[in-house]
């Protein structure tokens, strides 16, 4: 696989960290340098391990994954989006960040099972250009998000709350 491809698909699978990650910038409102590495952190280890775990369930879990992945993680995104909601007043982000790295990276595993069907993959050079992809990005949405939060604070945490259950409906319709 070429690695213009793989860049392709981690941009892809990036796209839910790229989001979460402006709306946990959006909430805190400042750049952090620890909430921003966490944060990136966080989403590419996610992405890269989702997708490697998917690559060794192979064939044997695809099909049940895919189906439940979409519930679980619109669960999981639906829970975090009210509870920012309820928490619109606080000072201090209250989303949980290894819950938001593991809803956004679902996808990555069921990607993970479809190229256990293709051996001449690297599944170990696909998972690291992903995880990079969503780290490049993560940073981005981050910072995007702190430069928007501290002027809108209030507004910005009940949009960044919509926005992570609006990410939760797509997950359930597909």
């Amino acid at each position: 696989m070429a690695f213009f491809d793989m860049v392709l698909i981690g941009v892809g699978l990036a796209a839910d960290a790229f989001a979460a990650a402006v709306v946990r910038g959006l909430r805190i409102g400042r750049l952090r340098a620890a909430y921003l590495a966490s944060t990136a952190l966080t989403f590419a280890f996610f992405q890269g391990a989702m997708t490697l775990a998917g690559y060794y369930a192979g064939e044997l879990l695809a099909s049940g994954l895919e189906k439940w992945s979409g519930i679980l993680g619109a669960i999981l995104l639906f829970f975090l989006g009210g509870r920012m909601l309820f928490a619109a007043e606080e000072e201090e982000p209250s989303l949980h960040l290894i819950s938001m790295g593991f809803a956004t990276s679902v996808d990555a595993s069921v990607v993970g099972m479809a190229f256990s069907l293709r051996p001449s993959v690297s599944v170990f050079h696909l998972c690291a250009v992903i995880a990079a992809v969503t780290l490049v990005l993560s940073l981005l949405g981050f910072a995007l998000g702190c430069a928007f939060g501290g002027r809108f604070r209030k507004t910005a945490r009940i949009g960044g709350a919509l926005v992570l259950i609006a990410m939760g409906a797509r997950f359930l319709i597909g």
